[in-house]
């Protein structure tokens, strides 16, 4: 919903959008499954460890170690008399706790074996640690001695591997299941036994939230979730919680048996302290590694020395010198991936995507760079404030994103360029295609001006030799005329001579009109001035002239034709402008399109025989502020959709052969257009 609703420049690149953002999640959810994105994710983690800023913190941990030189001596596993000895003499500096962090369920050697039994069952501050099975009965678990078991003073020890082989959580509490016929139980580990003892000197003690959980002062230890981006579910057994290596930059302070045998230590090293007694020689199996060891001159540390560190960690944050470090709910880390997935897949969009952004390739790498540095600064801030959050894991997705996106922009780039090419080859062909027409149309007009000379040269012989008829015509006519109306008196009963003589003088002055008019266009073919031409100009009455037009076509072209009756609507404002106009010029184009409206009409007729079919032309005209529109609509068989644009073209025409050239039309718009007019022309 949130994808579909973005502002966009188009659709296009909204639906470009959303197969973006899915294939980036396709892409980071296969590195993510093939191992890859978890590696990488941990580093990150480990890293954010070594730059947490170190808060001042307490640090009452001393290490008794059994180290290479005291096996050379004491032997391995050390004796119970030894060990007994060793408990003691740490038990009489009065310390708050003693962790043993040796699995002792056999005896070991031949002397004082019931001195060492005593110390578990009388030294109320010592706790022993056991190798638990986790509920799984198939693993072969170490138990505790039976005493000090029996008092409840002991802790589960597991440690928890990564897949790198890297420690980075611990059990705080470890289940345990002693027979098939028992339910397995919880127990508190090993760390969590000796901070409870050291804690309750504070006067605080635990207080159970839910299973798995436990409050301590105002710090409560939530159990990390078991759904997360980080681990398969199945690892995520039991109660684990997250190693806090950055609060403890040098090591603990430690001493060997063999000094606290030899009483080679000082008195106050063990007052009040946390004492760990465990193995500490290289050559041991009891080592792990962790992302930031305790001694920089090697690069694990002991197993004793890990249990101090988490029973650190869980005092310092009982006593608000540290935060509890845990994932997130589910919920809240698929929300934190699509945040970061809507906030860059928006200014993709309006930034990168819009085809018309030439710089979008520099956006692109502006946005990852500025949103990668935002996503690692916020992953850190949140880690401060507690929260491990898939930063990297948000990180490849943006990445992934803005890789595809880079992909998309120049695939839009290209096809952007193609449509500007396409764009500019269909401009030019266009223009082609105009030149072509323009010498086309000159060439034609080569040849009309060739043949309008010619036929000119042809009829001006004629007109003259018509001129010199109608001159004589005329004054015989005039005789005829002075003889009938001397005589008068002869027509008295018969008036039909009378009349006759005055239509033949009408019809013979229409003639000299004609002849006069086809002698204006022969000079002005000869003149080639148009401004000579237009010198001869006159005002008209556009409805006269129209009328005229009409009739005189009509009557002309529908006196062969039976029984054909053509009405000519007149739909005219009255007081329409008189233009001024070389007359002729103007007439000879209304007629060029009267005519062929009335020749519309009449093949119309022709070809349906339909009784109901009325031919009809109607003829408009209106002022248009400084003009006059004039309309000329018929409804004869109209012209074609694919023919609009050839009618005014020269030599074109849907007229039989014999019946017009393709001139009549051409020459209209010629002629309109010369007066400074335009046509128009509809179907």
């Amino acid at each position: 919903i949130i994808f579909f609703n973005m502002p966009s420049k188009n659709q296009n690149t909204k639906w470009q959008t959303i197969v973006i953002a899915i294939t980036s999640i396709f892409i980071t959810y296969l590195a993510s499954f093939s191992g890859i994105l978890p590696r990488f994710e941990f580093q990150f983690l480990d890293w954010l460890w070594g730059v947490r800023p170190s808060n001042e913190t307490i640090n009452d941990v001393v290490i008794v170690g059994l180290t290479a030189k005291d096996i050379e001596t004491l032997g391995i596993p050390v004796t119970d008399k030894v060990l007994a000895e060793l408990i003691n003499k740490i038990y009489q500096s009065n310390p708050t706790v003693i962790g043993l962090d040796f699995h002792r369920n056999v005896d070991v050697g031949d002397e004082d074996n019931e001195k060492l039994d005593e110390v578990f069952a009388n030294n109320e501050k010592l706790i022993g640690v056991e190798l638990t099975n986790g509920g799984n009965l198939s693993f072969d678990s170490i138990p505790p001695p039976i005493q000090l078991e029996e008092k409840g003073r002991t802790g589960g020890s597991a440690a928890i591997n990564d897949f790198d082989g890297i420690v980075r959580r611990a059990y705080l509490y470890r289940k345990k299941k002693e027979s098939l016929e028992k339910t397995a139980y919880y127990i508190n580990s090993f760390a969590l036994s000796i901070a409870l003892i050291y804690l309750e000197q504070l006067d605080i003690f635990p207080e159970k939230l839910s299973k798995g959980c436990v409050k301590l002062n105002q710090a409560e230890y939530a159990t990390l979730e078991k759904i997360n981006l980080f681990y398969p579910p199945e690892e995520m057994d039991d109660c684990q919680i997250f190693i806090n290596y950055s609060s403890d930059k040098k090591t603990f302070n430690q001493v060997s048996f063999s000094k606290v045998l030899e009483n080679k230590f000082s008195a106050s090293l063990f007052k009040n302290k946390i004492v760990l007694i465990g193995v500490n020689d290289p050559a041991t199996t009891d080592k792990f590694f962790i992302p930031h060891p305790i001694d920089e001159s090697r690069k694990f540390i002991y197993g004793v020395e890990l249990h101090g560190i988490i029973l650190n960690q869980i005092i310092n944050t009982a006593l608000n010198k540290q935060k509890v470090i845990s994932f997130p709910n589910i919920i809240i880390q698929y929300f934190w991936l699509v945040i970061w997935l809507i906030l860059i897949a928006y200014l993709s969009n309006n930034l990168c995507l819009d085809t018309k952004n030439l710089k979008a390739e520099i956006f692109s790498v502006i946005l990852l760079l500025s949103s990668s540095i935002a996503v690692l600064m916020s992953g850190y801030v949140l880690f401060l404030a507690g929260w491990v959050m898939p930063t990297i894991t948000t990180l490849c997705i943006l990445i992934f994103y803005q890789g595809i996106t880079d992909i998309v922009i120049r695939f839009n780039k290209l096809r952007r360029d193609k449509q500007i090419l396409e764009a500019k080859v269909k401009e030019k062909t266009q223009a082609l295609k105009e030149a072509q027409k323009i010498i086309l149309e000159q060439e034609k007009f080569k040849v009309h001006e060739i043949g309008m000379y010619y036929v000119a040269h042809e009829i001006n012989n004629k007109v003259h030799q018509l001129d010199s008829y109608l001159s004589r015509a005329k004054k015989n006519f005039l005789k005829i005329k002075f003889f009938v109306e001397e005589s008068l008196y002869l027509f008295e009963e018969d008036d039909s001579i009378p009349k006759a003589t005055n239509k033949l003088e009408d019809k013979i002055n229409n003639l000299w009109q004609i002849n006069e008019e086809i002698q204006t266009i022969i000079d002005s073919i000869y003149q080639k001035d148009e401004k000579n031409l237009y010198q001869i100009k006159k005002v008209v009455d556009v409805n006269c002239l129209l009328t005229k037009i009409a009739d005189d076509l009509v009557e002309l072209k529908t006196n062969s034709i039976e029984n054909l009756v053509l009405e000519v609507e007149r739909n005219y404002e009255q007081d329409v402008l008189q233009i001024t106009c070389v007359v002729p010029y103007i007439k000879r184009a209304l007629e060029k399109i009267i005519d062929n409206s009335v020749y519309q009409v009449i093949q119309k007729y022709g070809e349906e025989k339909n009784l109901d079919y009325q031919p009809k032309i109607t003829i408009i005209t209106r002022n248009q502020g400084d003009s006059v529109l004039i309309k000329i609509k018929d409804n004869g068989r109209g012209i074609k959709p694919e023919d609009l644009n050839k009618i005014f073209e020269s030599f074109w025409t849907t007229k039989r052969i014999g019946e017009g050239l393709g001139l009549g039309l051409y020459i209209a718009k010629e002629i309109i257009s010369l007066a400074g007019g335009n046509i128009t022309v509809d179907s």
